[in-house]
């Protein structure tokens, strides 16, 4: 799955855990966080990618999404 955002000012950003504060930025996380991305699908044949990335979630390691 591949999700883009313009900016993250577009995006609803939240931690649940401790270990995440401060800035955060674009690249590869090196703590390995457990997020849970939001996103709108984009069905178009013409976009490289799967949707638009509307939420960032941080949580506990131990996190379990019940569906």
């Amino acid at each position: 799955m591949t999700t883009q955002a313009d900016t993250f000012e577009h995006m609803a950003i939240r931690t649940f855990t401790p270990s995440v504060s401060g800035e955060i930025t674009c690249g590869v996380r090196r703590n390995g966080d457990v997020v849970i991305v939001t996103y709108k699908p984009i069905h178009k044949a013409s976009v490289s990618v799967d949707g638009r990335a509307t939420a960032l979630e941080f949580v506990p390691n131990d996190f379990k999404l019940k569906q």
